[in-house]
């Protein structure tokens, strides 16, 4: 039925007949309904997108029999017309966050109007896909070096195609710990076939060097380019050139007797030193001694329940989780001023907002600075600044308090764990470093980590399981 007026309430009645002849049925029952308020808005769009989120913008219904101001919008991600997040706003704008990454959805705009609904309008984006796999070495020339990224392996949702790789790679120091900064380098190569892995040779390099490779992988959707983040890095050495050594095994025979009458000579001072670094440690033996006895006092008067040094230790911990010179951005749960330092940012968002995540403190010289602000994401999404921020996860200030002891007693030796996997992650060194890549993911509960292969298995939240030859699982809840 057209022509209807807007914001209007109609009551309306069916009857029906068969044939020409005969005459029409009694009315049915009377429904009521009423007609939405505006036309559907226009011009919607993508403003940004990450792993797990996506940002709309839009503009107000051209027709509205209302004040624009009083319409509210319902803003609706669908997979295969199943709704899977839904949100109301009295703005423009929405950010959808919580999506599944690396999957393609159908938004919808739809205004209300007193609870009645208009005309929606959708359009279609998708997630961030899950980066590539670490790259292979496939050979290393004197001055280059020639890599497989297997593309094949990489999934994408249906509406999203591979569109190039983004093959990045950097200088190292000699340990390969560091990297040398300004001596970042980027190769974009086509991708030829999107089920077949690709061959990529780096050409121009240094030999003898170490570099960290690393691949990103983009895409394209709803004639749109983006990136995927980047894959873990592997370190590659360059192999040195052929020659003749001769005159510089000459020159290191004769620096190594210089430097061994050195090292006679300094053998004698450090005889010195030594003697004058053991009286030093004994009066500093002494001190700590005093020390320690003060700390155990005030303990026993305060009636703590963990010794000095685990409170020192803690608090080491806790330290390290302040990300200094980096700002955390997600969805402000709460804000406050005048706060000091971090620990009292965190304090402060753990007491006002128990669904805190992170937090970010503006420090000086910002002239902001002491602006606390609680985060609803466990990491939000990192910017590099200029030193006015301190950030930290509140994941990882929490299990800062654990011990030695309390590790180990949470740690199931040999056993698996109920949780739905999220992700894995290779090349761990250990369950700690494994429960530190669980705080920085979303949803993330619980870890197995493999012994004998370094995988991290990054787990949501469940239960003990049976045996498990090589691996043992860990539930973050249990560390603090």
């Amino acid at each position: 039925m057209g022509n209807l007026k807007p914001n209007t309430e109609y009551e309306i009645k069916l009857s029906y007949r068969v044939g020409q002849e005969m005459g029409w049925s009694g009315p049915s029952t009377i429904v009521t309904c009423k007609t939405g308020a505006s036309t559907a808005p226009v011009l919607p769009q993508v403003t940004g997108h990450t792993s797990n989120s996506v940002s709309l913008k839009w503009s107000a219904p051209q027709q509205a029999v209302v004040p624009r101001t009083s319409i509210k919008y319902k803003v609706t991600a669908l997979v295969n017309g199943e709704a899977k997040r839904q949100i109301e706003t009295s703005s423009l704008t929405a950010n959808l966050d919580e999506l599944e990454q690396g999957t393609y959805y159908d938004f919808t705009i739809q205004p209300f109007y007193e609870g009645v609904g208009s005309e929606k309008v959708s359009l279609a984006f998708a997630t961030v896909p899950y980066p590539p796999d670490v790259p292979l070495l496939e050979g290393k020339p004197v001055n280059s070096m020639e890599l497989i990224i297997f593309v094949n392996r990489i999934k994408l949702p249906a509406g999203m195609t591979k569109d190039a790789l983004l093959v990045s790679y950097y200088k190292m120091d000699s340990t390969g710990s560091k990297k040398l900064y300004g001596t970042d380098k980027t190769v974009t190569v086509a991708v030829k076939d999107p089920n077949r892995m690709q061959n990529i040779v780096i050409n121009g390099i240094d030999p003898g060097t170490k570099y960290g490779v690393r691949c990103t992988l983009r895409v394209r959707s709803a004639g749109k380019l983006f990136e995927t983040d980047a894959s873990e890095a592997i370190i590659v050495t360059t192999a040195l050139p052929d020659g003749d050594f001769t005159p510089v095994e000459q020159d290191y025979n004769d620096y190594k007797g210089t430097t061994n009458t050195k090292i006679t000579n300094l053998g004698h001072k450090t005889s010195n030193v030594k003697y004058n670094v053991d009286a030093f440690s004994s009066k500093l033996d002494r001190e700590f001694g005093t020390i320690t006895t003060t700390l155990r006092s005030v303990e026993a008067k305060a009636g703590l329940t963990m010794s000095a040094f685990d409170k020192l230790l803690a608090g080491l911990t806790r330290n390290d989780c302040a990300k200094r010179g980096v700002r955390y951005y997600g969805v402000q749960l709460a804000k406050f001023t005048g706060i000091r330092t971090e620990q009292d940012c965190m304090r402060r968002c753990k007491s006002a907002r128990s669904d805190t995540g992170s937090i970010v403190l503006t420090i000086q010289p910002s002239p902001e600075a002491g602006t606390c602000k609680c985060l609803r994401e466990r990491h939000g999404y990192l910017f590099d600044t200029d030193g006015f921020y301190v950030s930290m996860n509140r994941l990882c200030w929490d299990i800062g308090q654990a011990d030695n002891a309390k590790w180990n007693a949470c740690t199931m030796l040999n056993r698996s764990h109920t949780g739905s996997q999220i992700a894995s992650v290779r090349g761990t060194g250990s369950i700690k470093e494994c429960v530190r890549v669980c705080t920085n993911r979303e949803g993330c509960m619980a870890v197995t980590y493999r012994r004998n292969t370094g995988d991290c298995l990054l787990k949501r939240s469940g239960g003990q399981g049976g045996s498990l030859s090589a691996a043992d699982s860990l539930t973050l809840s249990c560390l603090y």
